[in-house]
């Protein structure tokens, strides 16, 4: 038991950040001065594979399951990824649309609608099964 709360602590304090896409445009300010903004959404994202793995390891760690169990676990973690195969950026979130919004967003910032040097960001933190996706917009809006 000592080991599992261990290996629990040492999961807790252990993440890594990512970043997964950056876009930028140009900067023009020959049109007047220009007021920097950025809007920021985070969202949880979920790796359901890693945490039947965790799991595994922490049961075979108290003894308390059997060679044909860990088995069974270790194929419904394969067929999961597997099942989740094709293109994607950062892990899976409970919602897909979190960063529909962001366009709204840039509007409340620059209610003129003269934007220039947008820049959008994808990054994530990564912690063992969980992660925090988070999408930031930075610009600069021109002021008359």
């Amino acid at each position: 038991m000592k080991i599992l709360f261990k290996l629990s602590i040492l999961f807790l304090f252990t993440s890594c950040a990512v970043l997964y896409r950056v876009q930028m445009g140009e900067i023009d300010s020959s049109k007047g001065k220009l007021k920097r903004f950025e809007i920021m959404k985070s969202h949880l994202g979920i790796t359901v594979s890693e945490g039947i793995i965790i799991a595994d390891k922490g049961l075979k760690a108290t003894k308390s399951i059997k060679s044909n169990q860990s088995d069974a676990l270790k194929i419904i973690a394969l067929i999961y990824e597997l099942s989740n195969m094709g293109p994607r950026t950062g892990r899976q979130t409970y919602s897909d649309t979190y960063l529909d919004s962001l366009a709204g967003e840039i509007l409340k910032k620059c209610p003129s609608g003269n934007i220039t040097g947008l820049m959008s960001i994808r990054e994530v933190a990564v912690y063992p099964v969980v992660s925090g996706e988070i999408g930031k917009i930075v610009g600069y809006c021109i002021e008359d």
